[in-house]
């Protein structure tokens, strides 16, 4: 990205301005200052935005009401003035020229040179901007409005003067510099070279480009002051300050005899020096110092820090805190190492105390002997042998195979982590002791002569009581659980708690699954699902299994009260050789009462015998009703029926259909006339010759029935019977015909 560094007086610019009265020329000149002024500090803030080789101006600030109608106001980033001499704002501006012309806050511009790239405007005495930003691209100002403005080609290269610095595109290298038309070039104009980084000149006199850091030679690539105080990068990047001969290294600095070689200030939190990885994106290691906690500062962001001497690396800084010393570690006066952190690879014989910071680390064979006390702040582990008179850890303790420890007492905030033994008369934690999870055939916990037994974590956030090498129990957060097979004897179980047993009604809400509850004052079991309390036992009678009484009576039978929803003794039921009896009896499959039989109720009750052997003992005896019975069937009797009051069914009368009752069925009609079925019909029972045989008369006017036969109930005979035509008798205006029915 190029940004206009510097720009000099400018020669070439536009302005413009409406002839005027003398009255207003003090406003126009401030309004014109203004402008003129924001322009240059607009110029001045002005680089390529869109990386097409082309400077743009700041951006508009754009919004409704603001500037012109197709334009903005100077942003509020800017140091350019935004007003004029009397208040009124300034409108702006800007272009997108070059090859790109889409950048946020400025118009579309073109490619050409030419092309206005930003403008100032300060409406007139009328306080309305007149003027658009599509009339300046055109150099058109409107009414009473001022405006200034400049075009690419004046923003790039400065305005023409000997005083001028002319600022030009950067070009790819210099021989794309050299290749540039002397005749556009100005003299004293700079450009950059994009392959090198350089900055050239260009020497009108000479015709050519100079090196702004080697003069006409260019052998140095930036500056040298002549006194040899600064010699910068030669062909291969090197710098020497203070000599004048470059060093082996990037960087040289003699200091001289009388000087310091460096020095770094800052008033930042920290002052030094950053080193970066091979690509230069991060920084790798700090160097410097801790302004605000008073103290130098190492801080390594990737890997550790390590000090080496004769070649050989002597101490190491781990990423995690440990502290690696591959060689003796001295102690003071008294015998007392103190660390915050370390590692040790060989003997640490301490007589006094041993203080650790950190992480501390004994290697396999590096015993710690003799010591009264051991304080480790942070982890401590020891593959040797540990003998001390106290161990206090406040981070993890770890003490590897083999590798057992003596002590009196063990103290820790942290974890303990033992492959070995720990041997100790007290072991206070305050922190966790951490074992594996161990197994059924190696529990985690077991104890001297048994180590089948113990506690181990079958799952996660589960607890395994093991006995031989056998899980005997289980458990976890939702309770206590046995394995099945597991059985509990030797004794009586008992399930205490205070919500457990009670009266019935005393029973708490149903909330925790399984559990159980037994009632003092009904002797019964019910269990918690959850929502709500079921009582133990069958389902139905289906499911229902083996009843055990305490001392139950021969014969007794359950009968279930629905009132009391519950099962009571309601009969004796005896077994037999060949049978059941109630109250006695030994026929297979046969009810023998000694007494009767009391069917009690206050609805209708009834008897229902098989459908395969509708038979009402006994048979060898009368059988008396005292109420009415119904037969929907036939009754079939061998010998006579008696009675003082047998009621035939009653039909409609003689010849009506018989259909649905079988030949030779009785019945009466309405008017008490018996009748019985033959052929289909109900025909009137005749008795004496044949010509007493009468079967009722009937009367007819015309063709209608003006007396019915009152056997039939119609202007008819009866099935089996004719008509005969007896008389006749008239009336007023009615004749009557008679007929007689005679079989």
């Amino acid at each position: 990205m190029t940004r206009l560094a510097a720009f000099g007086s400018m020669a070439l610019v536009t302005y413009t301005a409406l002839a005027d009265t003398t009255s207003d020329a003090i406003r126009r000149n401030s309004q014109y200052a203004s402008v003129q002024q924001a322009v240059y500090q607009l110029v001045a803030e002005s680089y390529d935005v869109d990386n097409d080789a082309t400077i743009e101006a700041p951006a508009m600030k754009l919004g409704t009401g603001l500037g012109t109608s197709d334009g903005g106001v100077i942003p509020d980033t800017s140091s350019a003035p935004k007003t004029d001499g009397f208040g009124g704002t300034l409108g702006y501006c800007a272009w997108d020229n070059g090859t790109l012309t889409s950048s946020s806050g400025r118009l579309p511009g073109s490619t050409a040179a030419g092309s206005v790239s930003l403008a100032v405007i300060s409406y007139g005495l009328d306080n309305v901007f007149q003027t658009t930003c599509a009339d300046l691209a055109q150099g058109i100002v409107r009414g009473d409005d001022y405006a200034f403005w400049m075009t690419t080609n004046q923003v790039t290269t400065g305005a023409s003067s000997t005083t001028s610095t002319y600022w030009g595109a950067p070009a790819a290298s210099l021989t794309a510099l050299q290749g540039l038309s002397a005749g556009s070039l100005h003299d004293g104009e700079v450009r950059l070279t994009t392959d090198t980084n350089r900055m050239y000149r260009w020497s009108a006199s000479q015709q050519q480009w100079l090196n702004l850091g080697g003069g006409s030679g260019g052998s140095q690539n930036w500056l040298d002051n002549g006194t040899y105080d600064v010699t910068m990068a030669n062909a291969s990047g090197r710098v020497a300050i203070g000599q004048t001969t470059l060093g082996a290294e990037k960087l040289t600095i003699n200091s001289g005899a009388s000087a310091t070689a460096l020095g770094l200030s800052g008033t930042s939190s920290t002052t030094g020096i950053n080193i970066y990885n091979t690509a230069g994106s991060s920084v790798n290691a700090f160097l410097g110092y801790d302004n605000t906690n008073s103290k130098m500062l190492i801080n390594v962001a990737n890997g550790s820090f390590a000090i080496k001497t004769g070649g050989s690396e002597r101490f190491n800084l781990g990423t995690d805190g440990t502290v690696t010393v591959n060689g003796a570690v001295f102690l003071d006066a008294s015998k007392n190492v103190t660390a915050n952190g370390g590692a040790f690879s060989g003997v640490v014989n301490a007589g006094g105390g041993l203080q650790v910071g950190g992480t501390t680390v004994i290697d396999t064979s590096r015993n710690l002997n003799n010591i009264n006390n051991v304080i480790a702040a942070g982890n401590a582990t020891v593959t040797g042998y540990a003998n001390v008179g106290s161990l206090q850890i406040g981070g993890a303790s770890a003490i590897d195979g083999s590798r057992n420890g003596t002590l009196a007492t063990l103290v820790t905030s942290g974890g303990i982590t033992a492959n070995g033994g720990i041997n100790t008369s007290s072991l206070t934690a305050t922190g966790q002791i951490v074992a594996p999870v161990g197994s059924t055939s190696s529990p985690a916990y077991t104890f001297t002569g048994s180590p089948t037994t113990g506690l181990y974590s079958p799952s996660a956030n589960t607890l395994g009581l093991v006995a031989g090498g056998t899980q005997v129990l289980s458990a976890t957060s939702s309770g206590v659980s046995l394995p099945a097979g597991t059985t509990v004897s030797g004794g009586n179980l008992v399930l205490s708690s205070p919500s457990i047993t009670g009266a019935l009604a005393a029973r708490p809400t149903a909330s925790v699954a399984n559990r159980i509850y037994m009632t003092t004052d009904t002797n019964e079991i019910y269990r918690d699902t959850g929502s709500a309390w079921a009582k133990v036992g069958a389902s139905s009678l289906a499911t229902m299994g083996d009843v055990s009484l305490t001392s139950p009576s021969n014969g007794q039978a359950l009968v279930y009260n629905g009132t009391t929803g519950k099962w009571a003794n309601g009969m004796s039921l005896v077994e037999n050789s060949t049978g059941f009896s109630l109250a006695g009896g030994v026929t297979r499959k046969t009810l023998t009462v000694n007494n009767s039989i009391t069917l009690a109720g206050t609805d209708g009750t009834t008897m229902t015998m098989p459908s395969t052997s509708a038979i009402l003992a006994r048979t060898d005896a009368t059988q008396t009703f005292t109420g009415q019975q119904n037969f929907s069937g036939a009754i079939n009797a061998s010998g006579a029926i008696y009675g003082n009051n047998i009621v035939p069914s009653l039909v409609a009368g003689a010849g009506a259909s018989c259909a649905g009752y079988n030949t030779g069925a009785m019945a009466n009609t309405s008017n008490g006339i018996p009748v019985f079925c033959s052929g289909g019909v109900w025909t009137k029972v005749s008795t004496g010759t044949a010509a007493s045989r009468f079967g009722g008369t009937y009367a007819m006017s015309g063709t209608n029935c003006s007396t019915a036969n009152p056997e039939t109930g119609a202007c008819s005979c009866p099935g089996g019977y004719n008509s005969y035509q007896t008389g006749n008798s008239s009336g007023s205006f009615i004749t009557y015909t008679f007929y007689l029915c005679q079989n």
